[in-house]
């Protein structure tokens, strides 16, 4: 098909997923379940390519996967997930609908009074109550259809979101190592005080990829030899 953009990390999938960090966790789960795709180098393979189909399974993936500091849209429908006591207090916990929309994509004006109204959130409020109707069952309390109302959103939530190097160590002669940080990066840290048990269960793994990063593009951390000695002692 000629006139596609090819190397654009746009929004792509059912539920679009976007930029260059989706599409590389997008790729890593793929590998997970033992396919094998460069979605780095291609992205229009999320809209191209059927078997399987990459359109619906990145939507699914996005849909089920916490990314610190928001939790799954899966979670919060579901009602497993904690937005801290202030939230809580406010009526934000519990399997509700609004702060999906801090997932996709941090829109929170509410629903209009006017029908269609407009894009954004409000659309997706008025289809969720369409649904709900539809099947006879609760849409929920009207201010927890919104994230407007929500007091503390995701970003201003104080945990631990993703692995970065241990700054207290890299300056010594030892193994580089990593800890979890305050501030968002490419590999997770589920905190156990916001996360399901079985993401948590993957911070072991994600601390040594995160370690194996160190070695492989200490740049990326700007990091050098001359500056941070623990370069020089491999992990064993």
């Amino acid at each position: 098909m000629t006139g596609m953009y090819k190397s654009c990390y746009f929004g792509r999938g059912v539920i679009q997923i976007s930029y260059n960090y989706n599409y590389g966790m997008f790729q890593n789960w793929l590998k997970s379940q033992g396919i094998i795709v460069d979605l780095l180098a291609n992205p229009n393979l999320v809209m191209t390519k059927m078997d399987p189909p990459l359109a619906i399974m990145a939507s699914l993936w996005f849909y089920m996967t916490p990314q610190p500091p928001k939790p799954a849209m899966h979670d919060i429908v579901m009602g497993s997930w904690n937005g801290g006591a202030q939230n809580s207090a406010a009526g934000y916990s519990g399997p509700i609908f609004g702060p999906t929309s801090l997932i996709i994509n941090n829109e929170c004006n509410g629903e209009d009074a006017s029908n269609p109204g407009g894009p954004g959130e409000s659309r997706r409020i008025k289809a969720f109550k369409w649904f709900c109707q539809y099947f006879s069952v609760p849409a929920g309390a009207d201010n927890t259809l919104t994230c407007k109302t929500m007091p503390i959103k995701f970003d201003m939530l104080r945990q631990n979101q993703s692995y970065q190097p241990d700054w207290s160590s890299t300056w010594k002669e030892q193994p580089c190592a990593c800890a979890p940080a305050e501030y968002g990066g490419m590999i997770s840290y589920f905190d156990p005080n916001f996360y399901p048990t079985q993401f948590v269960k993957l911070n072991a793994a994600n601390k040594v990829e995160c370690e194996n990063s160190l070695y492989a593009n200490p740049a990326m951390y700007s990091l050098d030899p001359k500056t941070s000695p623990c370069l020089n002692h491999p992990r064993k």
